[in-house]
């Protein structure tokens, strides 16, 4: 019996002791943060929120965040998934909305309820439009929102005063105002294209899709898009304008970077894109030395004014990590939902304040009186539907796929019809659809 204690207090003692061992200012612990933050005023953003980080509650318990740039949301969610298998895997990870749930359902990504309740850590002063995504509900929580952003019309508002143009609302009016934009030299050739439009199904054209009462899928697992018409009106009209000749082709690589450069070149009139942009996009303007106007995103249904919610959120990785760095990841996530680093984040990319406290802050009141094109996103939000809801199991499969025939009818036009591309991406989807 006396050999069986004397084998619990060890047992105790070196328990005790390793959790004396555990992370410290004197033997600090270092985690890996994976983002998709990798140039220009996002990546200024996310190095001061790191060092903000290490230099604060990091120093004080013992915790050092290395941040890593992998790429857009489809890189970062392939090399997880292969990090789960190597080793070489991060703590904290930002995670695109709408591949969250296929992390999920590999077992790679942590619930973080539990933390929320042990910390006390207030869910309520996040919009619900925010956290309603897949795998967050009232009993699990599997990631926050921490870069998101609503669409918005980017325009040269010097080239439209000249033209006495007003910004527009309705897709009428939003024809109307890149037929005006559009130019043409004196030797025949487009001088300035009126608009260029990227190729993003589930954000720039599924808004579209919604305003028009048809989403690309709802929570029954059907796509109403292509069940009715409104798929076939979003492409009819979208090859009709390039067909007009205002339009110009989306690029079949670097399409949003070559946007931009035309753009900041003065040879486009105005272009769809992220507020996340919004940032680098004044910068580039102002030192192309071009006056730029933002409006709001351009509706088919004024009584149905639609605007996607995308961008990443944020969540920790279970696969392969300890207890003892799942812990300190989330003192960095909770540092990163601070008033302070939600204003700083807003302020100096252009992503939306993820907070109602910083949304509604003097903090931000004063900037945006200051700076009124970076409100419009945000008022948007009043509107806005998070991309990724409701939860459809096929939706990357069904957006590539989409985009891919949508490939063939705007930019190589080997399909000459929106009829035919129709045809073929119901086709290519009908398995994802048994209901047909």
């Amino acid at each position: 019996m006396k050999k069986l204690v004397s084998l619990a207090l060890a047992l105790i003692l070196v328990l005790s002791m390793s959790a004396a061992l555990a992370y410290s200012p004197e033997a600090p612990i270092t985690i890996l943060f994976w983002h998709t933050r990798g140039s220009g005023a996002q990546q200024e953003t996310v190095d001061y929120q790191i060092a903000a980080f290490n230099e604060t509650v990091g120093k004080e318990k013992g915790i050092i965040v290395e941040g890593v740039y992998i790429g857009g949301y489809a890189e970062i969610m392939t090399k997880m998934q292969l990090a789960s298998q190597s080793g070489d895997q991060p703590v904290v990870a930002v995670l695109g909305n709408t591949r969250v749930a296929i992390m999920v359902e590999d077992g790679i990504i942590e619930d973080m309820m539990p933390y929320v309740q042990r910390s006390g850590f207030d869910l309520s002063n996040f919009p619900s439009s925010m956290l309603n995504v897949p795998y967050n509900d009232e009993t699990q929580l599997h990631s926050l929102p921490y870069i998101k952003s609503t669409p918005v019309l980017y325009y040269n508002k010097g080239m439209a005063d000249a033209k006495n143009l007003t910004p527009p609302t309705t897709i009428g009016e939003f024809e109307d105002f890149c037929r005006a934009l559009y130019t043409v030299g004196e030797n025949g050739e487009t001088a300035v294209w009126g608009f260029y439009g990227v190729n993003d199904f589930t954000y720039y054209q599924g808004a579209f899709l919604w305003q028009l009462g048809e989403e690309l899928w709802d929570a029954e697992g059907n796509s109403p898009a292509l069940e009715g018409s409104s798929m076939l009106t979003v492409l009819s009209d979208w090859r009709r304008w390039v067909d007009e000749g205002w339009c110009r082709p989306f690029d079949s690589t670097n399409a949003s970077a070559n946007m931009t450069d035309l753009f900041y070149q003065g040879k486009l009139g105005c272009f769809l894109n992220s507020c996340g942009a919004m940032a680098n996009i004044v910068k580039y303007s102002k030192e192309s030395d071009i006056e730029l106007g933002v409006t709001w995103f351009p509706t088919y249904d004024v009584n149905n004014t639609i605007v996607p919610i995308g961008g990443g959120n944020i969540g920790m990785m279970k696969t392969g990590n300890t207890q003892e760095q799942l812990d300190a990841g989330w003192e960095f996530i909770k540092f990163l939902f601070t008033d302070e680093m939600v204003a700083y984040n807003a302020i100096h990319s252009g992503y939306l304040p993820v907070t109602k406290s910083v949304a509604t802050s003097q903090t931000m009141i004063d900037f945006w009186a200051e700076n009124p094109l970076w409100k419009i996103p945000y008022d948007q939000t009043e509107f806005g539907i998070d991309q990724a809801y409701p939860y459809f199991e096929g939706n990357s499969e069904l957006k590539g796929n989409i985009q891919s025939v949508v490939s063939l009818l705007i930019q190589e036009q080997s399909i000459s019809t929106a009829e035919e591309a129709v045809k073929q991406i119901r086709e290519i989807n009908a398995h994802l659809f048994p209901n047909w």
